[in-house]
């Protein structure tokens, strides 16, 4: 996703789940190793949430790939069913269109709490 000639691309994704509005952000750089000349990627994330207050307050333990995953299963569904259930993800929009039965009940069980 980062245009072409760019060095980085931010994302930002904001949304209300249980009362609680939350904050997603993931950034991306691209760069040159100095002495080998060699593409470098470096990849930030963050989740934050929304204080009463209006202060936005980072989750710590959200600022890698694995823990915002995990910060996302802990809001009570899964990684998988969280991006597909976001109205235009990037490259994925046909996800659940696409998606075999077993899938499409995996994602949607996710999303609408089917399993309990």
């Amino acid at each position: 996703m980062v245009h072409k000639g760019a060095s980085a691309m931010r994302a930002t994704f904001e949304f209300s789940h249980g009362g609680t509005e939350y904050r997603l952000t993931r950034q991306i750089r691209l760069g040159t190793r100095p002495r080998a000349g060699t593409s470098t990627v470096t990849q930030e994330c963050s989740m934050e949430w929304l204080r009463p207050d209006g202060e936005w307050v980072e989750l710590p333990d959200s600022l890698t790939k694995n823990g915002l995953e995990a910060a996302v299963e802990r809001l009570g569904f899964g990684f998988e069913p969280f991006t597909a259930s976001v109205l235009l993800v990037q490259g994925q929009g046909d996800r659940l269109v696409l998606a075999g039965g077993k899938e499409r009940f995996d994602i949607l069980s996710g999303i609408f709490d089917l399993r309990h």
